[in-house]
């Protein structure tokens, strides 16, 4: 007989409390958040779940309606505690922005606290340091607007606060919106929790004759998604791309084109100097690099 729902709620609110973290999911926003994955697991969605799944570890965020999601035993054990880039590294960065997305919908249309109008809104005290995600769970405003105000795009914010690196650029044009919506100084000195990814250094990423296409990717200063939005490539099929499936030419090399610009690897990337690519309709090399044999007469 399987567990039931209020139990299972109720059992992850009591491991919040007993650690002094959130415990505020309640049994009805829990089974809205079943009927929204139709029972099925979050993050692969071909399993049924079988377990309530923090999104990001209790010890962190608790048990609130924006940290649970249904989660079956495989992906579960795989997930483990982990954040930022090793999550999106097990899941990739499609699955962890969907559910990221996913959360901060619910969160907007159930709030932990009643209604976030200027006067009732959470009051974020005063102190030495703060966290990126307090800042955010704390914000007066939605999260769009505080990108737009930001002038960055709301993925790098989603990323940004799963753990993903962020452009240096990025985080000060971040930290300085934060600054004038919390009217106080917010920066790198006292705001923990923003991962800042470095450009490619020149002993790992020397000009040469070729590159391959899997080491453009690992070493990608920006996520994929935020890529494909610049290149106007679905960000599926940039993921694709970067795993070897077949593409067009011509949006591989708008692909290519945008990671070549200045911001980013700083010269000039084509197939004539990329390998790796799969083309569409066009052969592949054989694995050990011989000449593909001739058709019999």
């Amino acid at each position: 007989m399987s567990i039931s729902e209020h139990l299972r709620a109720q059992a992850q609110r009591s491991r919040a409390r007993i650690i002094n973290t959130p415990a505020t999911l309640t049994l009805e926003q829990w089974e809205q958040t079943l009927v929204d994955f139709d029972g099925m697991c979050a993050y692969c969605l071909a399993r049924p779940f079988d377990v309530l799944e923090h999104f990001q570890p209790i010890a962190i965020a608790g048990t609130t309606i924006k940290n649970c999601i249904p989660a079956c035993y495989k992906c579960n054990h795989k997930k483990r505690d982990y954040m930022g880039d090793k999550l999106i590294a097990i899941f990739g960065m499609e699955v962890i922005s969907r559910i990221q997305t996913y959360l901060d919908a619910r969160e907007a249309a159930t709030p932990d606290y009643p209604v976030r109008f200027k006067v009732q809104r959470p009051t974020l005290q005063i102190k030495e340091v703060y966290a990126l995600n307090e800042l955010i769970d704390s914000l007066p405003c939605k999260i769009v607007a505080l990108c737009e105000k930001a002038s960055i795009d709301p993925s790098v914010l989603l990323h940004a606060r799963v753990g993903g690196r962020i452009q240096q650029g990025n985080r000060a044009k971040l930290l300085e919106a934060l600054s004038q919506v919390f009217e106080r100084s917010l920066n790198e000195q006292n705001v923990t929790g923003i991962n800042i990814v470095s450009l490619p250094q020149p002993e790992t990423m020397q000009d040469k004759p070729s590159y391959s296409l899997r080491e453009l990717f690992d070493n990608l200063p920006i996520p994929i998604k935020q890529l494909g939005e610049r290149a106007h490539v679905n960000e599926v099929t940039v993921a694709r791309i970067r795993d070897g499936k077949p593409a067009r030419r011509s949006t591989v090399n708008r692909l290519l084109r945008e990671m070549g610009k200045p911001d980013i690897y700083d010269r000039s990337l084509s197939l004539a100097n990329v390998t790796g690519v799969n083309i569409q309709g066009e052969k592949q090399d054989s694995p050990n690099g011989d000449e593909p044999s001739a058709d019999a007469a």
